[in-house]
């Protein structure tokens, strides 16, 4: 189950910026690594189509995060937000529930920002193929870790 958030929709994959160094806004780059998560999600459903590989996103969730925002973000959190054991519960709901690779989940009520857990839209930016092969082979090649997944295993049996 991979982390992401609602903000993904407002991302970008720069393939040649990945970690920022040419350019730095702190919620230009958080919305990016959030779209990215989704492709890894997606690429690895693909690179291991035995395994279920689904996303999640909390929602508005007050946490420690709200701290290093602007006065906007708080007045928005303030009326739409939802305590953390709220906001874990699509999180949970993915990681234990009836789902299916490629499914992404989050709250229902007021734009998917708070309420109980329902399969949402993924942002369209994040069904790029392309994309999400090239970011694959950047992670690997940045990390210096290699998977090596076996396309022939398959669980069903």
């Amino acid at each position: 189950m991979t982390v992401s958030s609602a903000v993904a929709l407002w991302g970008r994959v720069d393939l040649d910026n990945l970690q920022s160094e040419r350019s730095y806004s702190p919620s230009r780059t958080y919305a990016n690594s959030k779209l990215a998560n989704l492709h890894f999600m997606l690429e690895l459903g693909r690179r291991a189509p035995w395994l279920t590989s689904v996303a999640a996103h909390p929602g508005a969730t007050h946490s420690n995060l709200q701290q290093h925002t602007g006065l906007g973000t708080k007045l928005v959190m303030g009326v739409i937000g939802q305590q953390a054991d709220r906001g874990a519960l699509p999180s949970l709901y993915a990681a234990v529930g009836e789902t299916a690779t490629g499914e992404f989940y989050g709250p229902c009520m007021m734009v998917h920002m708070n309420g109980s857990p329902v399969e949402v839209r993924l942002p369209k930016r994040a069904n790029d193929v392309a994309v999400a092969r090239a970011l694959w082979d950047a992670s690997e090649r940045l990390t210096g870790v290699r998977f090596e997944l076996d396309t022939s295993v398959s669980m069903s049996a």
